[in-house]
């Protein structure tokens, strides 16, 4: 059997298919806007305009296309040639300083495949597609025909849950913006509505048949998977093929988000009780037009502190949505404080309502699950901010240390509108009209991301969301690389940190006797005794990792720092929370900055009025 042949790899896609309200409209440019001023001033062929503007003359006439359809030009005949005249809306928008965007309505079904292995979403049906997606029966029939030749590359979770900020930004031409989609409650999962590619791969390694944005990772198992075919057919040679379909497995990966830049000033610490109360107050009175605050926990009493503020946000026609991720827990005394907080919020909508303000300001009363605190907020400029850390800003009394970060940076607020998006569809993970709303101001954040120039020089910062399966990498991460100081601090401390947390810091500081490990909890939980933290604390001791209960003030905060310029600041409790779950339900950030490890512990320290 010749190895010259293709082999060919069966690549399975989880599928969905919408219909979406999409507004469609052309986006000028520089060039667009002068040609259109010179067709003002005199009528033009399409020769003259490219003798003066140095362009092919096939561009020209590509360019005024959509001009023609807009109804700026008009093809008019003088002599024996065809110029191209202003209509009198096209003399008037020429004078714009910004030619204006004409955008209609229309309703389209369209289709995508979701990566297996980086949940990336790829447009199916469109114009420029070269690759074919089959269903399971006509695959099965490929299959036995190409037997020979054919491995499948095989997942045994493959993604199936995109961001619908991903799914939007795939499905749409760049002249269009999706507003909304329908999604029926009868309609499958992307998990349960499998296609197909037939991946050729050629004995040059060239790869057909797959989206040409296919990501990196996915296109490398798919070679891997070729070469692992061609090895079968070597070694079998004149020896008659299995019956069965060889198979190639790969473990997907974790979600996870880019490291992104950061130009000094575009983040802000927010640390200690007070900070963290005017932060609350400023972000409520600053919001322009937008303000979500998603907090774990919800106090009534609490809640009521703010609750004017939102009401004059309201009435000056900010959109405030409300969410929190508490679920109904199991022990009865638990669950009757509970329900006395949702009887609560019925309250205040009520109230809402009462004022006027329904269409406004809304507290979403299911829960989401996620232990995540963020505000997302825009301001004036029409720029959006976030801040994240370990505050319940709508629980809190304001009595305890906390830490947060605000951040500007556009990709960063991008990501948390995605990540709020997904939480806000609920313990249901269907989408609703405020996930849809959110996954479209995500997507327009990655459009201004997309066109966002970042500068090079020493001043950067790096900056990262940390997803909650991500946490111990970073514990990890901080074991490598600390060569002076590793700091942790954590509000609960439970049995769940003897192995997941302390082991790092073992290895890292028992290599050498430079490098000192302090960790900080505010109060054990999970049934865990005093006299078994004190025995923990014993344990550890001789490792050179100290372990201090700190109670005036009590700390709230959840941070992981170390040396000078790195630190984690996040919702999960690193002494007493599994970093396993769904990815959303713990989010932190991880910050390389000069000296903010530093600037954190001192404040830190400070605070609880305790020496460097």
């Amino acid at each position: 059997m010749s190895l010259q042949l293709p082999i060919f790899v069966k690549v399975p896609f989880c599928h969905g298919q919408h219909r979406f309200k999409i507004f469609k409209g052309q986006r000028w440019g520089v060039v667009d806007h002068l040609l259109l001023q010179e067709v003002v001033k005199a009528p033009r062929s399409a020769i003259q305009l490219s003798e003066s503007s140095g362009l092919p003359r096939r561009l020209i006439i590509e360019i005024m296309i959509p001009f023609m359809r807009v109804g700026w030009i008009q093809i008019s005949q003088q002599d024996k040639s065809y110029i191209f005249q202003a209509t009198p809306r096209g003399m008037a928008v020429a004078s714009s300083e910004e030619l204006p965007i004409d955008k209609e309505p229309m309703l389209s079904f369209r289709q995508f495949i979701i990566d297996p292995i980086t949940g990336s979403c790829y447009r199916v049906g469109g114009r420029q597609q070269n690759f074919q997606i089959y269903g399971w029966r006509r695959t099965e029939e490929l299959v036995r025909e190409k037997k020979e030749r054919l491995i499948e590359l095989a997942f045994s979770k493959p993604h199936s849950n995109p961001e619908l900020s991903d799914i939007f930004e795939c499905v749409t031409e760049t002249d269009e913006d999706v507003v909304g989609y329908e999604e029926y409650a009868f309609q499958k999962p992307y998990s349960q509505t499998v296609k197909y590619v037939i991946a050729a791969v050629d004995e040059e390694n060239n790869v057909s048949g797959i989206p040409p944005e296919i990501s990196t990772i996915l296109r490398e198992q798919i070679l891997k998977a070729a070469d692992v075919k061609r090895e079968q057919i070597q070694l079998l040679k004149d020896v008659k093929p299995s019956l069965n379909t060889l198979k190639y497995d790969f473990k997907v990966l974790a979600k996870t988000y880019p490291a992104h830049l950061l130009v000094a000033g575009d983040y802000e610490l927010v640390l200690g009780a007070n900070s963290h109360a005017a932060h609350l107050i400023n972000a409520i009175n600053s919001a322009h037009s937008r303000l979500i605050i998603h907090s774990t926990f919800i106090n009534p009493t609490n809640f009521r502190r703010v609750f004017d503020a939102l009401i004059s946000a309201a009435r000056r026609s900010v959109q405030i949505d409300i969410l929190w991720g508490q679920v109904e827990p199991e022990l009865a005394g638990a669950k009757k404080a509970y329900q006395d907080t949702i009887s609560a919020l019925h309250d205040i909508n009520d109230e809402i309502r009462r004022l006027g303000l329904a269409e406004v300001f809304v507290i979403h009363t299911d829960p989401t699950g996620s232990h995540a605190k963020i505000i997302i907020q825009d301001d004036a400029s029409g720029s959006f901010c976030a801040t994240i850390g370990s505050c319940n800003w709508l629980a809190s009394g304001f009595n305890r240390f906390e830490a947060s970060v605000l951040v500007h940076q556009v990709n960063i607020v991008q990501e948390l509108m995605g990540i709020v998006s997904q939480s806000a569809k609920g313990l249901t993970k269907i989408s609703n009209s405020l996930s849809r709303e959110l996954a479209i101001l995500s997507n327009y954040l990655r459009r201004q991301a997309s066109t966002s120039s970042i500068p090079t020089d020493i001043h950067q910062s790096q900056v990262q969301i940390v997803l909650k399966g991500e946490h111990h990498a970073f514990l990890r991460k901080a074991r490598d690389e600390a060569r002076d100081d590793i700091f942790v601090c954590s509000h609960r401390i439970s049995h769940v940190s003897d192995r997941p947390i302390f082991s790092p810091l073992k290895a890292s500081v028992g290599e050498t006797k430079d490098i000192q490990a302090k960790v900080f909890y505010g109060a054990a939980s999970g049934g865990m005794r005093r006299e078994e933290v004190t025995k923990l604390a014993e344990n550890i001791e001789p490792f050179g990792i100290s372990l201090e209960k700190v109670d005036h003030p009590t700390i709230h905060a959840k941070i992981l720092a170390w040396d000078c310029s790195d630190v984690v600041i996040t919702s999960l409790n690193w002494l007493s929370a599994s970093a396993t779950g769904d990815d959303y339900d713990e989010i932190g950030i991880y910050l390389k900055s000069e000296n903010i490890a530093k600037i954190i512990t001192s404040e830190f320290y400070k605070d609880l009025k305790k020496e460097v």
